[in-house]
C-alpha cells in the first residue's frame, strides 16, 4: 500500500481471502480424515 500500487494490493487482498478459506477448508478435511484412521494431527 505504502508504494500506492493499488491494483496490485487489491489482487493481494483477493488472493489472501481466497487462500485463507482453501486453507481453512483443507485443514478440516485433514483433521477429519485423521479422525478417521485415527492419527494424530
Amino acid at each position: 500500500e505504502k508504494a500506492q500500487d493499488t491494483g496490485a494490493v487489491a489482487a493481494l487482498k483477493t488472493i489472501y481471502a481466497e487462500e485463507v478459506s482453501h486453507v481453512a477448508y483443507g485443514s478440516k478435511w485433514f483433521h477429519w480424515l485423521c479422525g478417521r484412521d485415527g492419527l494424530d494431527p
